[in-house]
């Protein structure tokens, strides 16, 4: 969890800080209540407004004087302290909602383990039991185009007249995890309950190596809120160099925000205080 303290500089300031917060109720210092407030909600939006509206930031009013910003959002850590670089057939096939490969039946016989072909003709063997997990990712209508891969953004005029035939079908979540009753066991055989689907219409591409990650696309929510998804499967088969995590830079957001506006934060509490004091 990333967490923020707002709290002076000043060994002085500290210390009456830590005075006033033995008071509790903070009567008699509503000037230095109210600035530490909107101290913590100024750092907070700032902080929002870097790492996007689709992540989590919080903020918590401990007592009349102390106050805290955080964020338990995996992804802020990350964007925050960066990630190194990584094999995720190495990690995800082995987290909560993995799954495991059940048998098959071949040849009227259930068998345990049996031959696999990938796209570019390698050989492999699968095994009752082996572990992956199906990664969703969402696309967006806008963005960067025109790179080496095509983005939803490049055909979207396109994907909107497929969307407009009649005989087009949304696919849909039609039971949550926690209604469906359905379950399987995870890497680690533990039971996870799993949501179920009605899966509609997969909008086509041209079979090009710039359209790979467009294929099998589905259009999921109402026609206002349509979320455009790709479903990918990762496991402990996966061919050698497929999964590998490039990383993310350590983008410090949070760092930066309270270099730029320290010295007006201290100035903020110690004008506060002193209003509050009669000084």
């Amino acid at each position: 969890m990333m967490t923020l303290s707002i709290v002076p500089n000043d060994p002085q300031l500290v210390e009456l800080i830590a005075a006033l917060n033995n008071i509790g109720s903070g009567v008699g210092f509503r000037n230095t209540e109210r600035a530490l407030s909107a101290i913590s909600g100024s750092v907070a939006r700032a902080w929002q407004s870097e790492v996007g509206s689709d992540r989590r930031i919080q903020r918590n009013k401990i007592t009349p004087f102390s106050h805290e910003v955080y964020s338990e959002d995996k992804m802020v850590h990350w964007l925050e302290k960066g990630l190194k670089p990584f094999d995720m057939r190495m990690t995800h096939p082995f987290g909560k909602k993995s799954r495991r490969v059940k048998p098959r039946m071949v040849n009227g016989k259930m068998v345990q383990q049996w031959e696999a072909t990938r796209k570019d003709g390698s050989k492999y063997t699968v095994a009752a039991g082996d572990q992956y997990l199906i990664i969703p990712f969402r696309h967006k209508t806008k963005g960067k185009a025109g790179g080496k891969k095509k983005t939803l953004a490049d055909v979207y005029p396109e994907v909107q007249k497929t969307m407009g035939m009649e005989d087009f079908q949304r696919s849909t979540v039609t039971k949550s995890p926690a209604k469906s009753g359905k379950q399987s066991p995870n890497a680690w055989n533990e039971m996870v309950k799993r949501a179920e689907y009605s899966w509609g219409s997969r909008l086509e591409f041209p079979e090009a190596e710039e359209f790979k990650n467009l294929q099998g696309m589905v259009v999921m929510g109402p026609a206002k809120q349509s979320q455009f998804m790709t479903f990918r499967v990762v496991s402990v088969n996966s061919q050698n160099g497929t999964w590998q995590h490039p990383g993310i830079k350590a983008r410090h957001y949070l760092e930066n925000i309270v270099k730029r506006g320290e010295a007006k934060i201290q100035t903020v509490i110690s004008e506060s205080l002193s209003k509050d004091l009669g000084l």
